[in-house]
C-alpha cells in the first residue's frame, strides 16, 4: 500500500518522458482500491486513505465522477468499523481538494460541499449524541472508540467543508 502510494504521483498521470498508466488500469485500480477500505489496520488505513486521495486529486470530476456516489453508497449499512474507514478517506480527500486553486476546482468543490455538508453534520451530532450517552453512563468499549475516531474524522471533513 506505502508503495503504490508513493508511486502514484509518479506514475498515475502520462507525461512526455513516461507512459504512465492505462486508463483501463486507473479505472480497475480505482475500483480495487475502493474495495480495500475496510482494513483492519489503522496504520494501513491511513495509507489507503492517503492513496485514494492522491487519486482523486488527480482524477475527480473528470476520470472518476462517481467517486463521492459510491462512498455515500458504502456508508448505507456499513458497520461501525467500515463507517470510521470510510470517514477517514472522505477526510483526507477533502483535505486534498481543498488545496486546488483553480476557479473550476473551486467550484467542484462547492459542490461536494453542498453534496457531502448535511449528511455529514446528521452523523456528526448523531455521534456526538451517543457520546454524551456514554459519558453519562461511564462505560467505554471498543465499539465506543469506534464512535470517537468517527466523530473525530466527521469532525475533520466538516472542518474542510466550511
Amino acid at each position: 500500500t506505502v508503495y503504490f502510494k508513493n508511486n502514484t504521483t509518479r506514475h498515475w498521470r502520462v507525461r512526455r518522458d513516461a507512459p504512465g498508466i492505462t486508463i483501463e488500469e486507473k479505472v480497475h485500480l480505482r475500483a480495487k482500491v475502493l474495495e480495500l477500505i475496510r482494513e483492519d489496520s489503522q496504520q494501513i488505513a491511513i495509507q489507503i486513505a492517503l492513496l485514494i486521495a492522491k487519486i482523486a486529486r488527480s482524477d475527480y470530476p473528470r476520470e472518476w465522477p462517481e467517486l463521492f456516489t459510491v462512498l455515500t453508497q458504502q456508508l448505507q449499512g456499513a458497520d461501525g468499523l467500515a463507517t470510521q474507514r470510510i470517514y477517514l478517506v472522505l477526510h483526507h480527500i477533502l483535505k486534498e481538494l481543498s488545496t486546488k486553486r483553480l476557479v473550476a476546482d473551486q467550484k467542484n468543490f462547492s459542490e461536494i460541499t453542498s453534496q457531502l455538508f448535511s449528511p455529514l453534520y446528521g452523523q456528526w451530532l448523531a455521534d456526538t449524541e451517543t457520546l454524551k450517552t456514554l459519558e453519562d453512563a461511564g462505560s467505554i468499549t471498543s465499539d465506543h472508540q469506534t464512535v470517537a475516531e468517527r466523530w473525530r474524522f466527521c469532525l475533520k471533513a466538516l472542518r474542510r467543508l466550511v
